[in-house]
């Protein structure tokens, strides 16, 4: 696909542009903070070879330069999206619409793809792309942690409902919006929508948008109006609640209105409507929730009303996100490690009232073998939304994870009562702590002092020590390829089991099946020793009855803070102090001398390790690509191990001779990042005209 324009056109990257392509990169520093990163063709070539974009867009004048670039990927956090991890156009090129024929790449490319949205992040003080996000159909989200912005262009040109206007109409041109470099959306009754106006040769057009259930929710022309609505965003789980449609004919020609009503996961409902619609007319379903089993990723899509709108033959389906809660939110406060057995200890458990009444909420503590609970029923007045914490006095039994069911009730102040089960689930860390369990964000094996966790949403791994704050050393989800694919950071494992074993590590497996290579499944395998040291491998299973015919590579993508930390660099030992230093950009991976990293700091030393035959791109931290090949029917292929240990090591001298099992190494020259040296490190200058010795 190419994109001409006068001054440039937009073209897919192929290796040809590597080189050109760095060269924007060095142009650009001044754009992204002064970076002092030197982009080489070969660098360039390494990090597309392991990058799991889709497709990724560039920028190319008259002289064949690349002058901008845009990324294009699946969105890493939600479902249903795809996504512009990176943007950049060469600053003597700003201000000439080149990012804008970029986005715009973006958006046809993901309307092409049949995908109903587009997401990306910047920052707040972006003011000069943020227009030109919004004129090119994305929405800023109203949040305080980041800059998150959704465009549903894509949804609009794949209604059927809005195509007798936009056969005639563009979407770009005719779109009718104040920019403004804010958030954007109205809110009512705790539902934020987005709208979307279009004039056209005196033709309007008008489509909504939902925020959470990121889906359309009104559609508006010169002839009709249907909106659904609902009487809060915030519903309590097991209700039988109304959804509404407001039908409007404009024309008053003939109008029908059908509507079904669609489920989605927890929400059900199942209804048919009817009408000839004269001037306005209210259409009424219902719809009901199920409780969730853990709390709604505020990231994520969430559970929708969903119905099938046909308005005279032509389809269109509207969706509205709910933030489904439970009569009540109770949590027990994790307990402070180091846990002893036989402690007595102030337990803080949380409480939220989810109904817009008071009610006196009554709960029966369940009975478990790791916490003793004094007083086994705790009663608490909740005003309408309260939130409120508790005291509960308890005794450590031992240390471990438990999980239980609580009984509560919610006594309302109308006079209901609704009773319901919580349950409730812990970790109780002491020095010999050896168990495995779950709580609302990841799977976890416990060992000792240190505990393995696996994200449920992302698939991330990371170590934890006592503190509730993790290392900087972060196992993301593994990629199969190539090209490589990120269908990991969005689907959750097949199963994760457990175990310990006989010399006292406890072992963590995780299959994730894949469907972009099908019959494959990933398993992530984790094995923790009490004394902080990290086993972490992969596998590649061929579960099909069929031999591969073409071969497979994995990436295994590792970010591993460096601040204060040490590099084998050129044969030397290169230390680090400042942050800025610890840049894994500014270092060419084919001049580290051994296969480790060493990292001091907070919470806890760090050590990396792996083997010498396993091939290391330094890209956003480290990129271990393996190659399992042509698998064959029913084969297992395991990688070799990558070693992380935690708190071992006081300084880099020990860990070293830990990784490389060489006690009685060389003493190598230790450095700062810059090194000046004159003469080739010769002290004794030559007379002019004479060979140095």
């Amino acid at each position: 696909m190419t994109q001409e324009t006068k001054l440039f056109h937009i073209t897919e990257y192929t290796p040809d542009y590597a080189a050109s392509l760095a060269e924007m990169w060095n142009r650009s520093g001044a754009s992204w903070g002064g970076s002092a990163v030197h982009h080489t063709e070969q660098g360039i070539l390494d990090d597309h070879a392991c990058s799991t974009n889709l497709v990724e867009f560039l920028a190319v004048d008259k002289n064949d330069e690349v002058i901008g670039f845009c990324s294009f990927s699946r969105y890493f956090k939600d479902t249903g999206a795809l996504y512009i991890p990176l943007l950049n156009v060469r600053p003597d090129w700003h201000g000439k619409k080149v990012g804008k024929a970029l986005v715009l790449a973006a958006v046809k490319q993901t309307i092409s793809m049949g995908w109903p949205r587009l997401d990306l992040f910047t920052w707040p003080g972006n003011t000069k792309a943020v227009p030109t996000y919004k004129k090119c159909g994305f929405f800023w989200e109203r949040r305080d942690d980041t800059t998150h912005l959704m465009n549903f262009i894509p949804t609009v040109m794949q209604t059927e409902l809005l195509q007798p206007f936009f056969s005639q109409a563009s979407w770009y041109d005719d779109a009718v919006r104040e920019i403004r470099v804010e958030p954007d959306g109205r809110s009512e009754r705790g539902f934020d929508y987005y709208t979307y106006v279009w004039q056209h040769d005196n033709q309007y057009a008008r489509a909504d948008f939902e925020k959470t259930g990121r889906g359309l929710c009104l559609i508006e022309t010169d002839d009709f109006l249907v909106a659904m609505e609902l009487d809060a965003h915030q519903v309590v789980s097991g209700r039988e609640l109304p959804v509404r449609f407001r039908c409007v004919n404009k024309s008053g020609r003939p109008m029908k209105v059908q509507i079904s009503g669609e489920g989605d996961g927890p929400v059900h409902s199942h209804y048919c409507l009817a009408a000839d619609i004269r001037g306005t007319q209210l259409l009424e379903g219902s719809f009901n929730a199920e409780q969730l089993p853990e709390p709604q990723n505020l990231m994520r899509t969430h559970p929708c009303v969903m119905a099938r709108v046909l308005v005279n033959g032509r389809s269109a389906l509207f969706r509205t996100g709910i933030d489904i809660r439970p009569p009540a939110v109770i949590k027990l406060r994790e307990l402070t490690a180091p846990c002893y057995a036989g402690e007595k200890r102030t337990g803080w458990i949380e409480l939220e009232n989810c109904f817009d009444e008071q009610a006196t909420l009554t709960i029966d503590l369940p009975v478990t073998d790791v916490l003793a609970f004094q007083e086994h029923r705790i009663q608490c007045q909740l005003q309408d939304r309260e939130k409120k914490s508790v005291p509960c006095q308890l005794t450590i039994m031992r240390d471990g994870c438990w999980s239980a069911e609580a009984a509560a009730s919610s006594y309302l102040s109308s006079g209901e009562r609704i009773d319901f089960a919580v349950p409730l689930h812990g970790l109780v860390k002491g020095w010999h702590s050896c168990c495995s369990g779950e709580d609302d964000e990841s799977w976890f094996i416990v060992n000792g002092r240190f505990s393995w966790h696996l994200g449920k949403d992302g698939g991330w791994g990371t170590v934890r020590g006592f503190r509730p704050n993790t290392s900087t050393t972060r196992f993301y989800c593994p990629s199969l390829g190539r090209p490589y694919s990120n269908e990991f950071d969005t689907t959750r494992p097949e199963h994760v089991i457990a175990s310990k074993q006989p010399d006292g590590s406890m072992v963590q497996e995780a299959d994730f099946c894949s469907h972009d290579f099908p019959g494959l499944v990933v398993r992530s395998i984790a094995q923790l020793w009490p004394h902080g040291e990290l086993q972490r491998t992969l596998a590649v299973i061929n579960r099909t009855d069929k031999a591969l015919d073409r071969p497979v590579f994995l990436s295994d993508h590792v970010w591993h803070d460096l601040t204060d930390g040490a590099i084998p660099y050129d044969g030397r030992i290169m230390q680090l102090v400042d942050e800025n230093e610890a840049d894994y950009d500014l270092y060419d991976v084919g001049r580290l001398s051994e296969r480790w990293l060493f990292a001091g700091g907070q919470p806890f030393t760090r050590g990396l390790s792996w083997q010498q035959a396993v091939k290391v791109i330094f890209t956003r931290g480290l990129v271990f690509e393996h190659e399992p090949g042509k698998l064959a029917a029913e084969e297992t292929w395991q990688a070799p191990p990558v070693r992380l240990v935690c708190g071992m090591f006081d300084s880099w001298q020990d860990f070293r001779v830990y990784a490389t099992s060489l006690p009685h190494l060389a003493k190598p020259e230790i450095t700062g990042t810059l090194v000046l040296t004159v003469n080739r490190g010769n002290p004794v200058l030559q007379p002019v005209g004479h060979e140095p010795v």
